[in-house]
């Protein structure tokens, strides 16, 4: 955005379990907005802090996995009986 503030994105994956069972998957999309403070160095060597959010955050879609990208039915590391 200038020369003391940017706009960085951060993506999370969420992960929750039920024991050691995973149930849900979140990932989410937050633009950060960072800035250069004149502060102490002593405390805060990098001079950076995070200001607020840029915009409001998006759910993401996971990447494709290789069988929705298009990989063949019989394309090597495919397991027989995966597919009908």
């Amino acid at each position: 955005v200038s020369d003391r503030d940017w706009i960085v994105t951060l993506d999370v994956s969420a992960d929750e379990y039920y024991g050691s069972e995973q149930v849900k998957r979140a990932l989410v999309r937050y633009p950060i907005k960072v800035v250069r403070l004149d502060i102490d160095p002593e405390r805060n060597p990098f001079g950076l802090a995070l200001d607020c959010y840029a915009s409001a955050p998006q759910r993401i879609e996971p990447p494709p996995t290789p069988t929705q990208a298009g990989v063949p039915a019989n394309a090597p590391g495919h397991l027989q009986g995966d597919s009908p």
